[in-house]
């Protein structure tokens, strides 16, 4: 199970997993607490990973102002947004990410719980080349495996979905850095490997 919570909350919750038998890497969580933690569940057959204000893998997406809705996830968007930002994208995130977009609608409004806001899409990408970049690629890696296997009787019309994703960050407003970075291109590294560590 994979959770976000706030740096405020983070002893709270800590505390929570703990009350539930959940045991802490104690070596994984004194390394990276500022960040992340990991616990498992006392008979090893699952664990738990969290982290605390952002996602940080191969591009950092800020979540600080995000954990506070009525839903039980974070927002759609940024769900998406998690997946399209790995660098290295395996079939299991392509999986996962098409299967959101078959589950549900892209949507102008940002507050609608329902759908995956563009709005944060267009705000995130718009002030970061390198992540925009990595997604405008992983976009057409999803395009190919729903290609090659589409998923049986989607909710919503995805090759339309992955189109009016691409449209969208096409329009999205760039901020200077954006642009700035922009012309420089792939000639200098656009994205982080993240340190994998072992459980």
């Amino acid at each position: 199970m994979d959770f976000a919570v706030a740096a405020k909350a983070a002893t709270q919750f800590k505390d929570l997993l703990t009350a539930e038998g959940y045991l802490p890497d104690k070596f994984f969580n004194g390394l990276h607490g500022e960040s992340r933690l990991y616990f498992a569940a006392p008979d090893g057959q699952w664990s738990i990973d969290v982290i605390i204000d952002e996602l940080s893998m191969s591009h950092r997406l800020d979540l600080r102002d995000r954990l506070t809705g009525p839903a039980p996830t974070v927002p759609l968007a940024d769900l998406l947004l998690s997946k399209l930002q790995v660098w290295e994208i395996n079939t299991k995130d392509l999986g996962d990410t098409l299967c959101l977009l078959a589950d549900h609608r892209l949507s102008d409004d940002d507050s609608d719980a329902e759908a995956i806001g563009l709005p944060r899409i267009a705000a995130v990408l718009g002030a970061d080349w390198g992540f925009c970049h990595t997604t405008e690629r992983n976009l057409g890696k999803l395009a190919a495996q729903w290609a090659d296997a589409p998923i049986p009787d989607p909710a919503q019309d995805v090759p339309a979905q992955i189109q009016r994703l691409r449209t969208a960050i096409s329009a999205a407003p760039k901020t200077r850095a954006w642009r700035m970075r922009s012309r420089i291109g792939e000639r200098v590294r656009w994205y982080q490997t993240p340190e994998e560590v072992g459980h």
